[in-house]
């Protein structure tokens, strides 16, 4: 009998033993590395990703890591976060591209991470080309009561892309910050060199401005829901297309969009608005402003896009049709109708003009006007600052 209930006891371990590797298995790797490339592990991230070849290039996060990393030039790597939180070093960036990034999350729950929690240090920097497939970029330890003049002892962009790089952002992206001192996401800035933006989807919510397109940045916007804390959702000092996406301006926002010239070249404050939602919160809130001072004015093109108040309510922005377009009583923006009216005669060469509408002729045609309005109010310095 006793030798009958070892034998039961001990298959009972083993199917506990069988039960505890199943679940490490579906839950992910229970490695104390860092990261691997297909089947080799490494102690670090850093050390995976040197690493990398042009034929496995692939690098996952097997757990969460508080490191820094740097694509160097001319490396291409794919960084899968696998449901995993990387957060930087003291003082330094957590990503810095110098090569050619595409990162994504392979994880069931989406919940992959690059985190920054030092003052004036992004989650990610940018200056060659990336992809984001994935992940939520944040900055969880930006102070949320700081505002315009004062940084609050921690405040910097969640996303910086500059010195001429190429980023693209596609849906599944989420991008938070919670301050009111910095833009979240900054696109050029520095170089005159030029730095494009193409956003096709995702989540942008906060920072003083949710996007700033700066100098010598081309950001083109086709998708994604937009919102800010304090000053504009989308800030342009150069050249910006929207083709679609939502953008919803917080109560305390002074407008929905921004866009002034600066210099000659890289900072023409150029606006084209061909599609999209754009939401003010109160009638004291501009939908557009084109200025940032008397001298240093944009312009803003609009042949199409919904533009109400939180009501509901159309704001009224015929000011910046092209030709050929017309907002409507919902807001919306459309083609302008023309009509002809057929004439009651029975012979065809009557010039009479009676009758119903019949025939629908659309106007299209492309320019930019310029809003005659000119205040003063934002200093100088806050330009370059934020």
């Amino acid at each position: 009998m006793k030798k009958v209930l070892a034998t039961i006891l001990a298959l009972v371990m083993a199917l506990a033993l069988c039960s505890v590797s199943w679940a490490a298995d579906v839950s992910g790797s229970t490695s104390t590395k860092a990261a691997k490339i297909g089947d080799t592990e490494h102690d670090t991230l850093q050390a995976a990703i040197d690493a990398a070849s042009d034929d496995e290039n692939t690098v996952v996060l097997l757990k969460d890591l508080t490191e820094s990393i740097t694509i160097a030039s001319g490396k291409t790597i794919t960084l899968d976060l696998n449901g995993h939180t990387l957060t930087n070093e003291a003082g330094k960036h957590t990503i810095t591209n110098n090569g050619t990034l595409t990162i994504k999350d392979s994880s069931e729950g989406k919940t992959g991470t690059v985190d920054n929690v030092t003052h004036a240090r992004a989650a990610i920097v940018n200056n060659g080309t990336a992809t984001l497939n994935g992940g939520t970029y944040t900055r969880s330890k930006e102070n949320h009561e700081n505002n315009a003049e004062n940084a609050g002892g921690n405040s910097f962009y969640t996303i910086l892309s500059d010195n001429g790089a190429m980023m693209t952002i596609n849906k599944g992206v989420t991008v938070t910050n919670v301050g009111h001192f910095s833009s979240m996401i900054r696109n050029g800035g520095t170089s005159a060199s030029t730095s494009t933006m193409i956003i096709n989807g995702g989540t942008f919510n906060g920072g003083l401005n949710a996007i700033k397109n700066d100098e010598a940045g081309v950001l083109t916007i086709n998708g994604g829901d937009f919102s800010n804390t304090s000053q504009f959702v989308v800030m342009n000092w150069h050249k910006t297309t929207i083709n679609g996406g939502s953008f919803k301006a917080q109560s305390s926002a002074e407008a929905v969009l921004f866009t002034a010239k600066y210099a000659e070249n890289t900072a023409v404050g150029e606006l084209t608005i061909i599609n999209g939602t754009f939401e003010r919160s109160s009638d004291t809130q501009k939908m557009i402003q084109d200025y940032f001072d008397e001298n240093h004015k944009g312009t803003a093109a609009i042949s199409g896009g919904t533009f109400k108040d939180a009501a509901g309510k159309p704001v009224d922005v015929s000011a910046y049709l092209v030709a050929g377009k017309q907002q409507n009583n919902d807001g919306s923006v459309g083609n302008k109708s023309y009509y002809y009216y057929p004439s009651t005669s029975d012979t065809t060469t009557s010039t009479t003009t009676k009758g119903s509408p019949k025939t629908f002729d659309a106007g299209v045609g492309i320019y930019a006007v310029t809003a005659l309005l000119s205040v003063t109010g934002m200093a100088w310095a806050g330009k370059k600052r934020h």
